[in-house]
């Protein structure tokens, strides 16, 4: 057992959130489409779930995910999920999601699915820092079939994504067990 002691803790484990708090645990649940070297001097991003991306045009840039990525739960990430996960902030969803859509992705239009392993990120403005936005973990990829089973508020509680840990349990505003 490894304990880590916290300032606060979130009260639920949407990668929506952008709290301090929610961030120390958002890196450990969730994966995003690019990542940061954690070992880089410099701002350097390598692969995540996305294993290339490509501006095609000015307003629209290609992500070819990795195959066979698989959520805590057993099942297989596709391009749907990921247009999904990041498309409901977009369209906000949830009133929660408001803040994240302001702080990283106002200037997103859709994501749409081109295939099972492709999905194209299209904007309204080019956008330089696209990169920077979809690294962090405020847009993590969650299963959509998951929330569309359980509902929006059971799975802030219990995620199913593709990250490092998966959560065992969470008591909000108390702890976690990954």
């Amino acid at each position: 057992d490894l304990r880590i002691g916290v300032q606060s803790f979130p009260s639920h484990l949407d990668s929506t959130s952008i709290s301090n708090a929610a961030i120390q645990i958002l890196y450990n649940i969730y994966d995003t489409l690019i990542m940061r070297d954690p070992y880089s001097e410099e701002n350097k991003f390598v692969p995540g779930l996305a294993l290339s991306w490509e501006q095609v045009d000015v307003l629209t840039w290609e992500f070819k995910l990795r195959p066979d990525v698989k959520f805590h739960d057993g099942t297989v990430m596709t391009a749907d999920d990921v247009a999904y996960s990041l498309n409901r902030i977009i369209q906000r969803l949830d009133a929660t999601y408001s803040g994240v859509h302001s702080t990283f992705l106002a200037n997103f239009e859709s994501f749409e699915v081109v295939d099972e392993l492709t999905v194209h990120a299209h904007t309204f403005k080019p956008e330089p820092l696209i990169e920077h936005l979809l690294s962090d973990p405020n847009t993590g990829i969650t299963s959509q079939a998951h929330i569309e089973s359980v509902g929006l508020d059971m799975a802030r509680m219990s995620p199913i994504t593709t990250g490092p840990y998966k959560v065992k349990e969470f008591i909000p505003d108390t702890r976690i067990e990954l």
